[in-house]
């Protein structure tokens, strides 16, 4: 149902008139100069027709660290760009599309999407969410709303994906991701 619905949305998106907005430039995160070895990744695997999609539209994308104040960890691993997104770059109310890099090695801490539901689609590299194996190019990942989920990046260079979040309007508007602290395990003695 979330694919059928992902695909619904990207085709009107497709078939209608697309008026871009130019993004603010922000300052390029260091995790997104890997983008070129992602995309050469990507040209050897079963997604490679998806690559070729966003190979002519790299230069224009705006690559953000996604936070003012990364969680520990995270601060030059990761990148994401918005292609279709309320306010995106291609005005979209009903649903947010993008992509998400990770550099070699990056562990996305656990979180939640309050009110979203979202899907990510493996483009290159691999990656494991929630240490349940090795997911890589063409796996889809599908996490329903509230659901807890830390995700890894393999380390053998750096991975792709393209991410579908669907929910409310209101809810798309303002997105927001939950980081959930680890709770201490306590020890069996009781101390």
């Amino acid at each position: 149902e979330h694919q059928a619905r992902v695909a619904a949305v990207t085709r009107v998106l497709a078939e209608g008139v697309l008026s871009l907005r130019a993004p603010t430039p922000a300052r390029r995160p260091a995790a997104a100069g890997r983008l070129d070895q992602a995309l050469a990744r990507g040209r050897r695997g079963p997604e490679a027709p998806a690559i070729r999609a966003i190979e002519p539209l790299a230069r224009a994308l705006v690559w953000r660290e996604g936070y003012m104040r990364p969680p520990a960890g995270l601060h030059g691993r990761f990148a994401q760009c918005e292609v279709a997104a309320p306010g995106g770059p291609v005005h979209c109310r009903d649903m947010r599309l993008g992509l998400i890099l990770f550099a070699p090695g990056c562990v996305y801490p656990a979180h939640a999407h309050p009110g979203i539901e979202e899907s990510y689609v493996c483009l290159a590299g691999a990656v494991s969410q929630n240490e349940a194996g090795r997911l890589t190019p063409g796996a889809l990942i599908l996490n329903r709303s509230d659901r807890v989920h830390r995700l890894r990046a393999e380390t053998g260079g750096p991975s792709l994906l393209a991410y579908a979040w669907l929910g409310p309007a209101p809810r798309l508007a303002r997105a927001a991701t939950r980081f959930v602290r680890a709770t201490p395990c306590r020890r069996r003695d009781g101390a």
